[in-house]
């Protein structure tokens, strides 16, 4: 009996010690930034607040956490309130100043999985996808898809264009000459002093995908707006509203102005959205 037990405990052994490599594995096969700093941040919300992408790895200064998990997750900003369900609103609205250095050669996609790892361990942030049935408008064609008069195809996408001066490290404020669009008007930064927006109007000009004129709009809207127009392609765009939707000005609410410049329409829908509900969220752990 005494050689059976020994027998049993060795085998023990033996299957233990690969179950371990296999943990020690796994634990090694989470994407991690090479080096990372999180510390909160005193400055208050009046100073300056940025978050920079970059092939190196990501920056935040000053940012509130919420915006941070949103960028972990491909969330836009407009989005964050529709996308992101529960946590405690006081650590979320705390603003933090990260810095994080990613292996060389990693993807962009790798760097956003890095950033969630590392809200995972500093903020102890644990969330859970689910669909919820939400109140949205679907952003459809109308007129057997013949486009408005002031969106049209584009050879320019103000987002490639603007990474691009990232990378060159250039800004617009340095005197750059904007993109223009086929009328001659400037695209992606434009200067007031030379093309004011309208007295009472609110203004979007830009040019990118479909998306990016969600996003670029989603803020003047009270429900997530979901694409299903099949426009595929960059477009160029000029939307010209009355952002407070008074009955007596000369300018269209936002609605309004959708379909009658854009030659799209907003129709209000009921419909699952894919929504994060934050399970688990912490004060951050020191570096």
């Amino acid at each position: 009996m005494r050689n059976l037990g020994i027998i049993v405990i060795v085998a023990v052994a033996m299957f233990a010690e690969p179950a371990a490599d296999q943990a020690a594995g796994a634990r090694s096969s989470i994407p991690r930034f090479d080096v990372a700093s999180v510390k909160a941040n005193v400055g208050g919300s009046g100073s300056t607040s940025y978050v920079r992408w970059s092939p190196k790895g990501v920056v935040a200064v000053n940012y509130p956490l919420q915006y941070v998990i949103a960028e972990a997750y491909e969330i836009a900003a407009p989005f964050i309130k529709y996308r992101i369900v529960g946590g405690p609103a006081r650590i979320l609205s705390m603003r933090v100043d990260l810095d994080a250095i990613a292996p060389a050669g990693a993807s962009e996609k790798d760097r956003r999985a890095m950033l969630r790892s590392l809200l995972a361990e500093r903020f102890k942030l644990r969330v859970q996808p689910e669909l919820r049935m939400t109140a949205v408008y679907e952003l459809t064609t109308i007129k057997n898809r013949q486009l408005g008069q002031e969106l049209r195809a584009s050879r320019h996408n103000c987002d490639e264009i603007f990474e691009l001066l990232r990378e060159q490290q250039k800004r617009p404020a340095d005197g750059l000459e904007p993109p223009r669009d086929a009328k001659g008007r400037a695209l992606c930064w434009i200067r007031q002093a030379d093309d004011p927006t309208p007295r009472g109007a609110f203004r979007v000009r830009n040019a990118g995908t479909i998306v990016r004129l969600i996003t670029d709009t989603q803020a003047f809207i009270d429900r997530p707006i979901v694409d299903a127009t099949g426009l595929a392609g960059n477009f160029e765009w000029q939307l010209v509203f009355n952002p407070v939707g008074d009955n007596s000005s000369e300018f269209p609410s936002i609605l309004t102005a959708f379909e009658e410049q854009l030659g799209l329409k907003l129709q209000p829908r009921r419909m699952r959205l894919e929504v994060l509900v934050i399970e688990s969220l912490e004060a951050p752990s020191p570096n």
